[in-house]
């Protein structure tokens, strides 16, 4: 997770404070990343879900934690990581003004894989999602632009970036969902829409 995202800088900084041993690579290169991973002894890793996809064919037996974060984590990559390291994938969901607002454990990702879990503290949610919080950079609801939805245990689930968008002939299109189909109908590992 890059440090100039709100979440790679805390990251830093909690590991910092907890006098932990962090590696940081300039670029990822998915050969560089699991070499380095399996030659410390890394146990945690904090990854985007491309980042993830990109490591399914490295041999990583170290790794007792990977968190998922700052994208939609889609449900055959998160299937995908779980064959591949066990039961220790995280899905965290929070933006740069709010800070880390949810988190979905294993045990709730296998039930439902496409929840990014339950608020930390009081957010609340919508169909975009307004996330109110102790960490976030003002006081009040903020918009974070991501449509999202609740259902009856609390858990939250995205859905895409309002700003996502894209009219068709009319028809409000969301490529998330579309790409997300291609993923399940095919079997494919990316999938991408052009716009």
């Amino acid at each position: 997770m890059p440090i100039y995202h709100s979440y790679g800088l805390s990251v830093l900084f909690l590991g910092l404070m907890l006098n932990k041993t962090l590696f940081l690579i300039n670029k990822f290169d998915p050969t560089v990343v699991a070499k380095e991973i399996e030659l410390n002894r890394i146990e945690v890793a904090i990854l985007i879900p491309q980042m993830i996809n990109k490591l399914l064919d490295f041999k990583m037996e170290s790794l007792r934690c990977v968190v998922s974060c700052a994208d939609i984590l889609p449900p055959s990559i998160l299937q995908a990581a779980t064959g591949k390291f066990g039961d220790i994938v995280f899905n965290f969901y929070g933006t740069s003004e709010t800070g880390l607002a949810t988190i979905a454990t294993p045990a709730m990702l296998a039930i439902r894989p496409d929840t990014i879990g339950r608020p930390i503290r009081d957010e609340e949610g919508s169909f975009v999602l307004y996330v109110r919080s102790r960490f976030a950079m003002r006081a009040g609801y903020i918009r974070t632009g991501d449509i999202a939805a609740v259902d009856e245990r609390g858990w939250y689930y995205l859905h895409g970036r309002a700003d996502h968008l894209v009219v068709v002939n009319g028809v409000n299109v969301y490529p998330y969902t579309r790409t997300s189909y291609c993923r399940w109908c095919t079997n494919t590992r990316q999938c991408s829409m052009p716009i």
